[in-house]
């Protein structure tokens, strides 16, 4: 096809080519109809849909949404716990050298409880921030750096607006496409180096970690959570606004006196309820702001004082209605569905046994990829510190099998019996006790460890006690009845063939 101007696309007879689609084609939906609004927007490149201006609009709206609606921030920390939880767990493992696993194991204990450059952040800590960027502003970045005092490996984190390009960078390397808001590429798309804010000289791609989820082939920035709900939550958000202060300003109306002047009487007012009381402690100011003010204190909230003559109509208080609540539900499950989550897990929603545990393993089946997708991120930054300790640090000679596998936190669920289901698994082999105890938040060696090193202590204990041995600690311990009666009957029967045995001699 050929672009006659920027309003009309002509094909190769010269014929316009929406008339060719309307006559040639049976879609409805790619026809134009006066009963439907005009979707306006071009097919185009990612990286030309998600350009420089669109993305910080839609950070800056969705920022502010985060901090002053209850229901977007409770949406982003909601999905933030259900992906992030307790955090995600390594778990090293050698089959030729096991003790290094424990090695290297102690060592990230350690070296985990401080790894930003920055406000200190621990690893799990981190987790969570780089979790809840990505869904507010679609996407963080992570620096490998170190620290300049201790020279101590650190990530240095960074939001979405720290990476980006200058105006005139952006046009002019627009028709060339060799550079994409603040990422700057080689001949074949691939990023080489990321424009810092502030900085000259670019950093290059090997030195920074890029999270986010690409949603279409040849998008090189990502886009926010909230990307479809932004408009709605608006919405909301001013709705609320608007029917706060109806409720506010019906509730502050009250009696409406009518005098021939439009003020009051003081003789007259002496038999109202307060001039009964105190039929001498009153003189109605002659200033009309101190009579307002005397007005409001008298009588509450406004009193409303009218001219003989003068019509007043007191306002209803009927908001909100109950069409106007099932208007604001729909529009709250339309943002949560939005997240690509079940409204059910998100609002405090009452449904059924069968309906939770359907939406439970939606969540989850949506939960898993972005777990995949962080875990590989995460992955990057613990090599980043293994790297070096193993060249020249406290994890030198390595083996080659060392691997590093990933625990998520436990699964979401409804059921009260998961963890005997875990524990079950456990015993059959079906889960491993790491991780069983990395789902919630633990660490299987450092327990397994623990529970062996008491056993042993008890052991001791119940030797140098005097007890036979463990068994005889186990039947006191359980205090059996049936047991010491079987024992006694026993012992009663040993004494009584004693004694037969002694008359017979």
């Amino acid at each position: 096809m050929l672009i006659a101007d920027s309003r009309t696309i002509v094909t190769a007879t010269g014929r316009p080519a929406i008339l060719e689609a309307v006559e040639n084609n049976w879609y409805e939906g790619s026809r134009w109809s006066p009963n439907r609004s005009w979707v306006w927007y071009p097919v185009q490149n990612a990286r030309r849909d998600l350009d420089r201006f669109t993305r910080y609009e839609l950070s800056k709206h969705a920022r502010y949404l985060y901090k002053n609606s209850p229901l977007i921030r409770g949406l982003i920390e909601r999905v933030v716990t259900l992906v992030i939880g307790s955090g995600f767990q390594p778990v090293f493992k050698s089959a030729s050298e096991p003790d290094y696993g424990t090695k290297v194991k102690d060592w990230w204990t350690n070296r985990s409880k401080n790894i930003h450059l920055g406000p200190r952040c621990s690893f799990i800590q981190y987790q969570r921030a780089v979790a809840r960027a990505r869904f507010i502003d679609g996407e963080a970045f992570s620096i490998k750096t170190f620290d300049n005092l201790s020279m101590d490996d650190r990530v240095q984190g960074l939001e979405s607006d720290m990476v980006t390009g200058s105006s005139a960078d952006s046009s002019a390397n627009e028709r060339t496409m060799s550079s994409v808001d603040g990422i700057n590429l080689n001949e074949q798309g691939t990023p080489v180096s990321y424009k810092m804010r502030n900085v000259d000289t670019p950093y290059s791609a090997d030195d920074v970690i890029h999270h986010f989820t690409p949603a279409r082939l040849g998008q090189y920035r990502g886009e926010t959570l909230l990307a479809a709900a932004i408009n709605t939550a608006r919405d909301v958000d001013d709705i609320l606004a608007l029917e706060k202060q109806c409720v506010k300003d019906a509730s502050g109306k009250t009696d409406v006196i009518k005098t021939p002047t439009g003020e009051l009487d003081p003789e007259k007012f002496r038999t109202l309820r307060y001039g009964q009381q105190y039929p001498t402690a009153f003189n109605l100011p002659a200033d009309d702001r101190t009579r307002d003010d005397y007005y409001a204190v008298r009588f509450g909230a406004q009193p409303i004082v009218l001219k003989a003559g003068d019509e007043y109509t007191p306002y209803k208080s009927d908001r909100p209605g109950g069409a106007w609540q099932g208007f604001m539900d729909f529009l709250a499950n339309t943002i949560c569905l939005s997240s690509s989550f079940p409204p059910s897990v998100i609002l405090p929603i009452n449904v059924g046994g069968t309906d939770i545990r359907r939406d439970l393993d939606i969540a989850q089946r949506v939960v898993e990829p972005i777990q995949l997708d962080l875990a590989a991120e995460f992955d990057e930054i613990l090599h980043y510190f293994m790297d070096g300790q193993i060249a020249d640090g406290e994890l030198r000679d390595a083996p080659d099998d060392l691997t590093v596998t990933w625990h998520f936190p436990q699964r979401i669920n409804v059921d009260r019996n998961q963890a005997q289901q875990d524990r079950a698994d456990v015993q059959a082999g079906l889960m491993s006790f790491e991780e069983y105890h990395a789902r919630y938040g633990g660490d299987g060696d450092a327990y397994e460890q623990q529970v062996i090193a008491e056993t042993k202590r008890r052991k001791e204990r119940i030797k140098e006690a005097g007890f036979k041995d463990i068994q005889e600690f186990v039947q006191i311990l359980s205090m059996n009845p049936q047991l010491f009666q079987q024992q006694n009957k026993q012992q009663g029967q040993n004494e009584n063939s004693g004694m037969l045995n002694a008359g017979r001699s």
